[in-house]
């Protein structure tokens, strides 16, 4: 990186930090941090586009200083969220369960980087992206600080328009700061750097992130369509119908599995009405897709082949097998105490965190997101609507795919599953406590005494 790079993402850092300081209050920031995930890439590449520096993504994660906008962000969050003496000593027993996986992580990743050769500014970066992911989670679920997801949910679908219209732009023209990020990283899995043979990464740093973003943004504005009606009803359900088409340009599979699951589980759970039919919209607009970026790219692209998107080739296909790989993977290192951090990731959440840090931080976060998982779906069924629980059963579904703590992603999904754990808690919206009426004080007073 050019000295010149170096110091306009050091300028832009500060005055990101300045303006979390200055937000005035923790949901603004969570609000801000929000909008900076999905655009802190497409920054770092403009800025090295037009500074001249070096684009080589296998470096800029440990050394850029614009990955740290977000993580700022949270750290200014936490700040003033973390629990003081005196303050709340009674907490949740869901809130000792994170505590204690954040432990368990915690000591797996300081015993694998000393033991392990977890040194690297790379590693200490990715280790502190997940034990930050989790400490998020364990302060939004103890209710240290307010719950902003209401506002954060407004925010993903605009959020989402701008990324997918971005993204369908980048995949028919391919501007020429993604084609040199393309071409200094390396990297095999997005395509080819020309127009219509690139897998859409959009503003974010790989097709992964971009297809988890673009796949929150679109089971938002599914969940505004359920709740609301009108002009904004059919607003958002166009919007989340529309937004299929750059999801599959990424070519993430998974991202589109999920979302496809999820709509469903929203739409039983919380839809009524009319309402019922959009995930049927969805379903029937991305099986036209489907079939219409494979046999319009197809011939240009085996990203987009008919075989590669063909449940028939699953048996076969070179992806799906190294994910069935992992379960020798996960075998033969679940005896291991002290992990490898120096290894290549995984494309898996809990396979990565037990291959990198060890069994008890690879077991402990697995039985945590069994219980966040089952949180989320007691929550749509049983508490009532709330785009969190959906939104954190698609996180954890793309934890199969990829490990979502290792890309900023991993902050909205800690903020998912925290107000999962909170809306959990609260009486379910279909029981109706029986309150007795009194008609004189000396009525109230007889039942306080019974009582």
């Amino acid at each position: 990186m050019t000295s010149q790079a170096l110091l306009v993402q050091v300028t832009l850092l500060l005055c990101s930090i300045s303006a979390f300081a200055v937000a005035g209050s923790q949901e603004r920031v969570l609000q801000m941090v929000t909008v900076s995930i999905p655009f802190v890439a497409f920054a770092r590449r403009l800025v090295v586009h037009f500074t001249g520096g070096s684009t080589d993504s296998a470096t800029s994660q440990a050394f850029d200083p614009l990955v740290l906008v977000p993580i700022a962000g949270i750290v200014i969050v936490l700040l003033h969220g973390v629990p003081r003496g005196g303050q709340r000593a009674a907490r949740p027993r869901d809130y000792w369960f994170v505590v204690l996986t954040i432990v368990l992580v915690a000591l797996g990743v300081v015993v694998s980087d000393l033991g392990g050769g977890g040194t690297t500014p790379s590693t200490i970066y990715y280790s502190s992206l997940t034990l930050l992911a989790l400490v998020l989670l364990a302060v939004v679920a103890s209710e240290s600080v307010r719950d902003a997801w209401p506002r954060i949910e407004r925010l993903l679908p605009t959020l989402g328009a701008i990324v997918g219209l971005y993204g369908i732009y980048q995949f028919f023209k391919l501007p020429s700061w993604d084609r040199d990020w393309m071409i200094a990283s390396g990297l095999t899995t997005v395509g080819h750097p020309y127009p219509m043979q690139v897998r859409v990464f959009g503003t974010l740093e790989s097709p992964g992130p971009y297809a988890c973003f673009v796949g929150v943004a679109i089971l938002a504005a599914f969940h505004i369509a359920v709740v609301s009606k009108g002009a904004r009803r059919v607003l958002h359900a166009a919007l989340a119908v529309g937004l299929m088409f750059p999801l599959l340009l990424s070519g993430v599979r998974a991202a589109l599995i999920g979302v496809l699951i999820c709509a469903a589980i929203l739409g039983l759970a919380t839809a009524r009405g009319l309402a019922r039919v959009l995930p049927i919209g969805i379903g029937a607009v991305a099986i036209v897709g489907i079939n219409l970026v494979t046999s319009r790219f197809g011939g240009s692209s085996t990203l987009f082949s008919q075989q590669r998107w063909s449940a028939n080739s699953l048996g076969t296909d070179p992806s799906v097998q190294a994910r069935l790989n992992l379960i020798s993977v996960a075998r033969d290192s679940i005896t291991r105490v002290i992990g490898q951090p120096s290894v290549t990731h995984a494309d898996n959440l809990w396979v990565d965190v037990l291959v990198l840090y060890g069994a008890l931080a690879g077991v402990g976060l697995f039985v945590l997101t069994v219980y966040i998982l089952i949180r989320c779906l007691w929550t749509m069924f049983k508490v009532g609507i709330n785009s969190a629980a959906v939104i954190a059963l698609f996180a954890v579904i793309m934890g199969v795919a990829t490990d979502i703590l290792t890309f900023s992603f991993g902050l909205l999904a800690a903020l998912a599953f925290g107000s999962t754990l909170r809306q959990a808690r609260k009486q379910p919206s279909n029981v109706i406590e029986d309150v007795p009426t009194f008609r004189t004080t000396a009525q109230r007073q007889s039942a306080l005494i019974r009582n």
